[in-house]
């Protein structure tokens, strides 16, 4: 393997090292203690998986969400495809920070724009007469570039208004591809900094910007989705999943990664970031949540159970219907319950008793967490509705508004904190549209599993 390794933020180590408790699902890897000073200099930057046995080891690290790689930047045939339907002065600045990073080629697809693109001087235009959607512009991009250019690596999928302020950064993801196993690699993507209340907002909670911390990505990983307002793909995986599915207007980029992410790996790294400017107001912003959510059913009838609004363990449930019954303090300490069971599972690492309570209380927690924000975002307008009933205004209006204060953690700015539940509101309305239009509710019920 040739890159350095970084442990997940969420890794746990026991035994001095000997035991790596983490990933996703959860696991403990018992190592030997040749094995547990490999990894701690691997960690420390001290040194690289060398030989069969080592990259074995590191492949496994990072195969289980343990270990994230940092590869060294290559030069990979990239070729750029930007779908475009919008402003183009966004498209110019998007192409005037491409010039720096040098792609193999860029391809422009004007999906029905009036008026058309203008002349681009060394930027191929190709266009659709009336606007099909960014997964059909998309589609057209890449199929143009692999059939014009049968030496290309891979595609770049860029939006325009997307925005890189360093020269290397194509490299950077394209050192990803060159591990055969990876499919897809995305940076992280910031929002534009600005000084109105929108533009604040998405600096801290854009849907786009998925955090500082690396990760595998599919469904049941911590990051589960990355948009492809900046995807790099290989050509053979493109090919492969004969592109986006254009029947679908939102959420294309999700069903293409999930596909992806079924016998491949798609990777986030957020050392590489874009920016890419929010919706300037707050009608907008608020469709733009909306049309978001209405993907949820859709995408359910491609992968069920994969956009489930919340998955949790009976214990959850049990926590949950405890809390909500007027039974705070059970509710809170029944997540305990497995300690047993998750201390045999773990016998075999040597891992103690108190690690064993501490995990399962963290994941309690998350799981009551993770209700509240599921009651306060998806099901809103479900709970809305229960809120009117008789005897359960108080304890699902307390749900909803848990879920809404989550941002608190992050910010106290009522400005920021009321548009916070417009987002939610939104993304709730959008979400039970959806599955009226989809004639199922399937999209908007939990996934239970026996332990978690």
């Amino acid at each position: 393997m040739s890159a350095s390794l970084v442990p997940d933020p969420g890794l746990r180590t026991e035994s001095a090292g000997r035991v790596l408790l983490g990933g996703q699902p959860f696991r403990g890897l018992r190592l030997s203690a040749t094995g547990a000073k490999k990894v701690r200099s691997w960690f420390a930057g001290d040194a690289r998986p060398v030989g069969e046995e080592e990259t074995a080891l590191a492949h496994r690290l990072v195969a289980g969400g343990l270990a994230h790689p940092r590869p060294d930047p290559a030069s990979l045939r990239c070729h750029v495809v930007i779908p475009f339907h919008g402003s183009i002065d966004e498209l110019r600045a998007t192409l005037a920070a491409l010039e720096q990073a040098n792609p193999a080629s860029i391809t422009v697809v004007d999906d029905g724009s009036e008026p058309p693109i203008p002349h681009l001087d060394h930027i191929e235009v190709l266009r659709h007469e009336h606007p099909e959607g960014p997964g059909a512009a998309r589609n057209t991009g890449w199929r143009h570039v692999v059939g014009t250019r049968p030496d290309a690596e891979a595609i770049l999928f860029l939006d325009g208004g997307v925005i890189a302020h360093t020269g290397s950064w194509i490299e950077h993801l394209g050192g990803h591809l060159t591990d055969a196993d990876v499919a897809a690699v995305a940076p992280r993507v910031s929002s534009s900094p600005g000084a109105s209340v929108i533009e604040q907002y998405e600096t801290l909670f854009s849907p786009l910007d998925l955090g500082p911390a690396p990760s595998l990505v599919g469904p049941g990983q911590v990051v589960t989705y990355v948009p492809t307002a900046c995807l790099m793909v290989r050509v053979a995986d493109i090919v492969a999943a004969d592109g986006f599915d254009a029947s679908l207007r939102y959420g294309e980029d999700v069903d293409l990664i999930w596909r992806l992410s079924k016998d491949r790996q798609v990777r986030y790294d957020p050392s590489v970031v874009v920016h890419h400017g929010p919706r300037k107001s707050l009608r907008a912003f608020a469709s733009q949540r909306f049309h978001y959510a209405t993907a949820a059913a859709p995408l359910d009838r491609r992968h069920p159970a994969s956009s489930t609004p919340w998955k949790s363990s009976l214990v959850g449930v049990a926590g949950v219907a405890l809390i909500t019954t007027g039974r705070p303090l059970t509710g809170g300490l029944v997540g305990l319950g497995p300690v047993t069971l998750l201390s045999n599972q773990l016998k075999q690492t040597a891992t103690p008793t108190a690690t064993s309570t501490r995990l399962l209380a963290a994941a309690h927690r998350w799981a009551l967490r993770s209700f509240a924000e599921s009651v306060g975002r998806s099901w809103c307008g479900i709970a809305a509705a229960i809120a009117v009933v008789p005897g359960c205004r108080t304890r699902t209006v307390g749900w909803m508004v848990a879920g809404w204060m989550r941002r608190v953690a992050t910010t106290r700015s009522p400005r920021l904190l009321a548009l916070g539940i417009v987002d939610d509101t939104s993304y709730g309305a959008g979400a039970l549209v959806g599955a009226v239009r989809s004639r199922s509710l399937h999209s908007l019920l939990p996934s239970i599993s026996r332990w978690g």
